[in-house]
């Protein structure tokens, strides 16, 4: 396995003006000789935290599970404490690092899925709901940056009504204007990639209800989805195993939502992301 960090403000020639993040660390598998080659679809994995810290459960681990996978695996680290649009800037950003390195990674171009956690899940969200208005990068015109499948662990939806405080403070700056507009279930269209979803009942941080209102968005909206709700677990659970979780506190049960990983590998199956072996 090769480990790399970009700075993708640097690789792009962008002025970083205080951005604290804009961070792409790649886990690519080293081929080998005796193995046919082969191309491999990506995740784009975001990481969670209330826009105040990066969630190391939620980074590393879930890479080496989709690398384990066939997947190319990429983690953004995100400026921290930032407005909108900076993170999504970011995320957009690494979008165009993995489409323009596939070939590089022998990664399908157009295989790439947006995996995000809690906070880091609406930021998927709003990347994968990607407004006219927000094609403009940096003020550069850039090609289509959304990703191709979503996948959101307990994530943030709403802004307003079941929101998770701190995350819709820190993003919008308390701009009550921005409400709305960063509301991921008031922003699908039928544009919106297929999305798979899970959560659970007792998340008492971010309220299941945030994952219900986007499933009915993307019903409304003829998007293709799957939503797992599992009873016992709190907030945060990242790969639910002894791999991220302390099972010594009492939270036995929630090895019951590990099961979201296998279901989600399944899921992007029918999507098309597999490895593809070349002749």
């Amino acid at each position: 396995m090769n480990i790399y960090t970009v700075d993708l403000y640097e690789r792009y020639g962008i002025p970083r003006n205080g951005a604290n993040g804009g961070y792409l660390t790649s886990y690519i598998r080293v081929e080998s000789a005796e193995i046919k080659k082969r191309v491999r679809p990506s995740v784009l994995i975001i990481p969670g935290g209330g826009y105040q810290i990066l969630s190391d459960r939620e980074a590393e681990p879930i890479a080496i599970k989709f690398l384990n996978s066939g997947f190319c695996a990429f983690v953004l680290s995100y400026s921290l404490q930032a407005k909108y649009p900076a993170p999504l800037k970011e995320a957009m950003l690494a979008m165009r690092f993995i489409i323009d390195n596939a070939e590089k990674y022998s990664a399908d171009k157009d295989k790439v899925c947006v995996v995000g956690f809690s906070a880091g899940g609406h930021l998927a969200g709003l990347l994968a709901t990607l407004t006219q208005e927000e094609s403009v990068i940096f003020g550069k015109e850039v090609k289509s940056v959304r990703p191709d499948a979503v996948l959101l662990a307990y994530p943030v939806v709403t802004m307003n009504k079941f929101t998770h405080c701190g995350s819709r403070d820190t993003i919008t700056g308390g701009e009550g204007a921005l409400l709305n507009k960063l509301s991921v279930d008031m922003r699908v269209d039928k544009n919106t990639p297929p999305t798979f979803i899970w959560h659970t009942v007792k998340d008492s941080c971010v309220p299941v209800e945030n994952s219900l209102m986007l499933a009915t968005a993307l019903r409304q909206n003829s998007v293709p989805f799957a939503l797992h709700i599992f009873e016992e677990g709190e907030h945060g659970l990242s790969t639910a195993d002894e791999e991220t979780c302390d099972f010594s506190v009492g939270q036995e049960n929630v090895k019951t939502a590990a099961k979201w990983f296998d279901l989600a590998i399944d899921w992007l199956g029918t999507k098309g992301f597999k490895v593809k072996v070349l002749k």
